[in-house]
C-alpha cells in the first residue's frame, strides 16, 4: 500500500548540499510544473538529471504515467550522487519509441527503451512489469562496465555504441537488429501453465508480461529499490515501506524473503553488494533466507554468477561484501581458492587479507581506474604471494593462455584481440630459466572461469601476468635487460596499481614503489629469483699454438 509518509525520516542522513558548481547546471522544473500542493519537493530538483525530467514530461504530456525508479531515488534520498537515472512508465516500448527519435529498443527477454543524448548519456525507460520477474537486463551503466557480462547481453553494448555515435553525428538512431516484441501483453514470454514444473521449484526461468505501477514496485527485489519519484509533484511514491528501511539502514526483501531468494538465488549476491556499497545491515529474516538459499547458487548459470561477482567487487565495497559472503559460506561457490585460503588462516591472517581488499577499495573510491583483470588480481594477490610458485613438471597443465613467451619466441596470433591485447600475450613479464607460473590454485581457478563461466581469456591472462609481475616490481625477481626495461611492458601501469595495493596493505617495498613512481627502478635483491647475467667466455689467446693448421 502506498504510504503518505514523507522523507523527513531520512532527511537527517542526507549529505550537505554541494556547491552550485557540482549541481546540474540546467533549469529542470519551472514553478508551474511543480504541484501547487507542495512547496518543497522531497528530492531537491537541482540534483536530478535534466534530460530524465524532460523524458518524464513528454511521457506525461502524452497521457502516460512515468517515474524515476530504483537506485537513483534511493541514492538521492541518502545523499549519494546517483550513477544513472532510470524511468518506469505505463507506456509500452513502441509507444516510448514513437515519442523520441533518439530512442532504440533493446533486450531480448523483455523490451526496454534506451534514450540517447550527446556525451554518451543513456536513459533506460522500462514498461511497468508484473510480478514476479526474471534476470534483469543490466542497467546501461552496468552493461558498459568491465569486460565480464552475462551471455546474451553483449548486443546491448553494441547497440548503445552505435546509437551514441549516431546521436553525436546528429543522425537518427538506427533500428535495433532484433525485431521488437509486440506490445500486446498476450504476446509476452509468460511460461506455459500446462508445462510440467518440478514441485516446489521456485526458480524463475521466464519473464512475465506488462503490469501496473503497483505490480512493478512489488516485483522488485528489495524495499530500498522499490521507491518511485515523481519530480513533477515532488513526491516519493512508496508501495513497499522502502523509506522505513532507508531510515533504518537495512536491506529487506519485498514479500516473503525465503521465496524471493529461492526464485532467484542471485538476489543473495545483490543483497551482499548493496550492504557492502551502502554500509547497511541485512534485516534478520532476509539474512536467514540468504543462509538457507546459499546452496542454490550453483543452480544459476556460471556466467551470470561471474558477472554478479564482478559487480560486487567493482564498486569500492568489496572488502565488507567478501566478508559477508564468507560468513554466508558463499565464497566456496564463487571463488573457491579464496574460500580455501581464508579457511586455513587464523584471525590475524584473515584480517590481513581483508586489509588488502580494503586498500583496493580505497584506491577505487579515490578514483584509480581498476579494470576487471586488475580487480581479479587484487582478490587473488595475497594467495599468490603466500604460496610458493610451483615447479614446472613435464606433462603438467599449462597456464590459461600459454606459458609466457620467451623474448624471441614466435607468438601465435590472438583471434579477436586488439593490438594492445596481442602485445600483452607477446611481451614476456619475465624470462627466467624456467617458465614462471602463479600458484596452482590460481591457475586452476582461472582455467575453470574461462571454461565454465566464459571469463574472457584475455582477462584471465592479463590477471595472471599482473600477478607474475609483482615480485619484479618489488625487486625480488630479476629480469633480463634490467628492471628499468619493464616500463615498456603493456601492463606496467596496471601492474603498478596492483603493486600499490600490496605496499599499502603490508607496508613492505615502499621504497621500490617510490622508485617506480619517480621514473627510476628499485635495486634487485641479492637473493632475487630469475636469470643471472651470463659471463662471456674468454677466448684463449696468444701464440696461435691452439689454432688448427691451415
Amino acid at each position: 500500500m502506498t504510504t503518505e509518509t514523507t522523507t523527513e525520516q531520512v532527511s537527517e542522513r542526507q549529505a550537505p548540499a554541494p556547491d552550485d558548481s557540482a549541481r546540474n547546471s540546467h533549469a529542470l522544473l519551472t514553478p508551474t510544473e511543480v504541484s501547487d500542493a507542495r512547496t518543497s519537493p522531497e528530492i531537491d530538483p537541482t540534483f536530478l538529471d535534466a534530460d530524465a525530467v524532460r523524458v518524464l514530461l513528454r511521457l506525461k504530456q502524452n497521457g502516460h504515467q512515468g517515474y524515476l525508479v530504483g537506485g537513483c531515488v534511493r541514492d538521492s534520498l541518502i545523499g549519494r550522487t546517483p550513477k544513472d537515472f532510470d524511468i518506469a512508465t505505463s507506456a509500452t516500448p513502441n509507444q516510448v519509441k514513437s515519442l523520441f527519435r533518439n530512442c532504440r529498443l533493446i533486450g531480448r527477454r523483455f523490451r526496454l527503451a534506451h534514450v540517447y543524448f550527446k556525451g554518451g548519456k543513456i536513459l533506460e525507460v522500462s514498461t511497468f512489469r508484473a510480478n514476479p520477474t526474471v534476470v534483469e537486463e543490466p542497467l546501461p551503466i552496468e552493461a558498459a562496465e568491465g569486460d565480464v557480462r552475462t551471455e546474451g547481453t553483449e548486443h546491448i553494448v553494441v547497440a548503445d555504441r552505435e546509437a551514441i555515435e549516431a546521436v553525436e553525428r546528429g543522425e537518427p538512431v538506427p533500428e535495433a537488429i532484433v525485431e521488437d516484441n509486440a506490445d500486446d501483453p498476450a504476446v509476452s514470454l509468460t511460461p506455459n501453465p500446462d508445462a510440467p514444473r518440478p514441485e516446489r521449484d521456485l526458480l524463475i526461468t521466464e519473464d512475465n508480461p506488462f503490469g501496473t505501477e503497483l505490480e512493478d514496485a512489488l516485483r522488485r527485489d528489495f524495499t530500498i529499490n522499490g521507491l518511485f519519484y515523481d519530480p513533477l509533484s515532488g513526491k516519493v511514491i512508496d508501495h513497499v515501506s522502502g523509506l522505513r528501511d532507508l531510515a533504518a539502514e537495512q536491506i529487506r526483501t519485498i514479500g516473503d524473503a525465503e521465496q524471493r531468494m529461492r526464485e532467484d538465488p542471485v538476489r543473495i549476491l545483490r543483497a551482499v553488494r548493496f550492504a557492502g556499497k551502502l554500509g547497511f545491515d541485512i534485516e534478520s529474516r532476509t539474512y536467514a533466507a540468504m543462509e538457507g538459499s546459499i546452496e542454490d547458487l550453483p543452480r544459476c548459470s556460471a556466467p551470470r554468477l561471474l558477472e554478479e561477482t564482478f559487480r560486487l567487487i567493482r564498486g569500492g565495497g568489496a572488502s565488507p561484501a567478501l566478508k559477508l559472503l564468507l560468513a554466508l559460506d558463499g565464497l566456496k561457490h564463487l571463488l573457491p581458492p579464496v574460500n580455501d585460503y581464508l579457511a586455513e588462516q587464523d584471525a590475524e591472517g584473515q584480517a590481513a587479507y581483508f586489509k588488502s581488499i580494503a586498500e583496493m577499495d580505497s584506491l577505487v573510491n579515490a578514483g584509480t581506474s581498476f579494470d576487471d583483470s586488475m580487480l581479479l588480481a587484487c582478490i587473488l594477490l595475497p594467495i599468490a604471494l603466500d604460496e610458493p610458485e610451483p615447479e614446472t613438471v613435464e606433462g603438467a597443465a599449462q597456464p590459461v593462455e600459454a606459458v609466457v613467451a620467451a623474448p624471441d619466441a614466435e607468438v601465435p596470433a590472438v583471434e579477436g584481440a586488439a593490438p594492445v591485447e596481442a602485445a600483452v600475450v607477446a611481451a614476456p613479464m619475465e624470462a627466467p630459466d624456467r617458465p614462471p607460473s602463479v600458484a596452482k590454485a590460481i591457475e586452476l581457478l582461472l582455467s575453470e572461469l574461462v571454461r565454465a563461466a566464459r571469463l574472457p581469456r584475455r582477462i584471465a591472462e592479463r590477471c595472471r601476468m599482473i600477478l607474475l609481475s609483482q615480485k619484479t616490481l618489488a625487486g625480488l625477481r630479476r629480469r633480463r635487460g634490467g628492471l628499468q626495461g619493464f616500463r615498456s611492458h603493456p601492463l606496467f601501469n596496471e601492474s603498478l596499481a596492483v603493486f600499490e595495493v600490496w605496499v599499502r596493505a603490508t607496508g613492505e617495498h615502499k621504497a621500490a614503489l617510490d622508485s617506480w613512481k619517480v621514473g627510476a627502478a628499485p635495486s634487485v635483491s641479492t637473493d632475487a629469483e630469475g636469470p643471472r647475467r651470463r659471463r662471456r667466455r674468454r677466448r684463449r689467446g696468444g701464440g696461435g699454438s691452439d689454432r688448427p693448421q691451415a
